[in-house]
């Protein structure tokens, strides 16, 4: 019995590996972005459609503040930020935190004045397939098509000047 339970859990392993390798392959540049959606700090419901409808560039951003890339990737979204939120570009910033105190604490605190939403349940990340962060998507608001991925670092900034 020992033996058919671990056979059974590893074909569920191996089947999850493989349903999570399709949807992050769905996701890569070229493909359509898919809708997501969060509750931000207030309890406000967004939708990553209604904010891709208002902007010409969108980053969605998978994060956590327990997670030290994360919050390393925080100065260089920051000055991205700064310098083309005025120019129609936006972040959709999604916490994978469960501790909300400290989810909030963080964003006030970097000063994270883009679309900050907690994750509700996994259909965010399961949706893109997302198993670590940071990770990331860029999305052109004109065509709904995502046109890089885990971008970091100065990475996002080059991107954006390239394509504003």
């Amino acid at each position: 019995t020992l033996y058919a339970d671990l056979k059974e859990e590893t074909i569920k392993w191996l089947e999850d590996n493989a349903r999570a390798e399709e949807q992050a392959k769905s996701v890569l540049p070229g493909n359509n972005y898919k809708i997501v959606s969060g509750r931000m700090a207030d309890s406000t419901e967004v939708q990553l459609a209604d904010v891709v409808a208002k902007n010409r560039f969108v980053l969605l951003e998978f994060w956590a503040t327990w997670c030290a890339p994360c919050m390393g990737e925080v100065p260089f979204l920051l000055e991205a930020y700064g310098k083309y939120k005025d120019k129609g570009f936006e972040i959709f910033a999604v916490s994978l935190d469960d501790d909300r105190d400290a989810w909030v604490s963080t964003v006030k605190e970097k000063g994270m004045q883009w679309v900050n939403v907690l994750r509700e349940g996994s259909e965010a990340t399961e949706k893109y397939g997302v198993g670590g962060v940071p990770s990331n998507y860029l999305i052109d608001c004109s065509t709904g098509k995502i046109i890089a991925v885990k971008l970091r670092g100065n990475e996002l900034a080059e991107k954006l000047a390239e394509v504003m």
